[in-house]
């Protein structure tokens, strides 16, 4: 490490020296981490499996990609060495973690915003933790996922047994940790290209048989319509027309659940105001579109 005018400000070689914010930076040093200061000195020795810092630090590419290495310290960090946990504020007063855990990930959105929650599993359970070491979900969730990476929507899910097979009951929480919305016998939720939710509630809701449904939600969680669900697959949806079909056998049906196309096509798209229709052949595709 070296000042402006060539002057050396460390005698150690470190393999690689990170971004400095605020006058810190993560080095690494014989496959371990610590911090230093932007003077030289070592804040931290390279002691620990790996660093992670609390605020967020991606890049967001083309809007479609984010790349971090987690190692921007300036709002705090959690230090890891084994299966020990230090919570590290950035005033530099350290806290241990009471829980060990498998594994820990940072929440964020692509938006590059911070966020001090992370992804913790433990004994095959999922749980979110403040960076504090504060467990917010506890580790009891069988599955954690990704609803939409742009604004950090996030859903834990815990497996039930029904009737007619498993479900879950989904928890739909924010880049914050704020309980967004929660529903249960749940075969699938799918984000949609145009902001509302796709939710698919299995058979096992009761006894019931004829009580499975296809339910459509806003950005904001409020019910827009539900449809008993008479289909095998239900693949997107946009204003009010749902793709339905499988294995290369799609249809189209409406809101009511009046079918407009039997399931005959080998693929059906949304494109704009039309829906792309393709039919295949032996040796030839036929494409046509159909005006909404």
């Amino acid at each position: 490490l070296v000042n402006y005018r060539g002057k050396k400000l460390t005698t150690k070689k470190y393999e690689e020296i990170y971004s400095f914010n605020k006058g810190k930076a993560v080095v690494e040093y014989d496959d371990k981490y610590g911090v230093i200061s932007d003077t030289g000195k070592e804040l931290v020795k390279p002691i620990y499996d790996n660093i992670i810092g609390v605020k967020f630090d991606g890049q967001n590419s083309n809007g479609k990609y984010v790349y971090s290495n987690g190692k921007d310290i300036s709002e705090g960090m959690i230090l890891i060495k084994g299966r020990d946990y230090i919570y590290e504020d950035k005033n530099g007063k350290q806290k241990e973690l009471d829980k060990v855990y498998d594994s820990i990930q940072r929440l964020a959105d692509s938006t590059n915003k911070s966020s001090s929650l992370f992804a913790v599993t433990y004994d095959g359970k999922f749980g979110i933790m403040s960076a504090n070491g504060k467990e917010i979900y506890k580790t009891k969730y069988d599955f954690f996922s990704i609803l939409d990476k742009k604004k950090g929507i996030f859903t834990l899910a815990s497996r039930k047994h029904g009737k007619s097979g498993d479900y879950f009951t989904e928890k739909i929480i924010d880049r914050n940790g704020k309980k967004l919305f929660e529903i249960s016998h749940v075969n699938f939720i799918k984000k949609l290209s145009t902001g509302e939710y796709l939710v698919i509630r299995d058979k096992a809701v009761s006894k019931d048989k004829n009580t499975e449904q296809i339910l459509i939600y806003s950005s904001d969680w409020k019910k827009i319509l539900s449809l008993k669900n008479k289909w095998d697959n239900i693949v997107d949806y946009k204003d009010g027309l749902f793709i339905i079909g499988s294995d290369y056998s799609y249809g189209l049906i409406d809101s009511s659940g009046k079918v407009l196309l039997p399931e005959k096509y080998y693929e059906l798209k949304f494109k704009g105001d039309c829906i792309q229709v393709q039919e295949n052949y032996e040796n030839a595709q036929e494409l046509g579109f159909l005006v909404r």
